[in-house]
């Protein structure tokens, strides 16, 4: 008889998580290419550091990278690169907490 429940167990624990493995996109994402959800996830992320910027006026860890995330983000706008590269030496260049909220929250913005 254990040895009928523990066998029942193991199954219904397989079913449990093979469920959960359908393997179909969120349906927000369906129909796009790899390359558009990797450009959504760029843009996302660079709004997220630009506004956390924007809120304490510290450059800090969330400029690391930022110039590599613009760059691929020209195959799909090169206008809005061109435009967040050119803010984007303002930003490294600002001096103070104002500057630096001012400048990432005109970036932000754009996104």
């Amino acid at each position: 008889m254990k040895r009928l429940w523990g066998s029942f167990a193991i199954l219904a624990l397989i079913v449990a998580v093979a469920s959960g493995c359908s393997g179909d996109p969120p349906p927000e994402n369906a129909g796009k290419t790899a390359a558009e959800l990797n450009v959504t996830t760029d843009k996302a992320d660079l709004k997220a550091r630009l506004e956390e910027m924007a809120e304490s006026g510290v450059k800090g860890s969330g400029m690391a990278g930022m110039g590599e995330s613009i760059e691929r983000l020209r195959a799909s706008d090169p206008a809005l690169a061109d435009e967040l590269t050119t803010l984007l030496a303002q930003l490294e260049a600002a001096n103070s907490e104002s500057q630096v909220k001012s400048t990432a929250r005109q970036m932000a913005d754009k996104l």
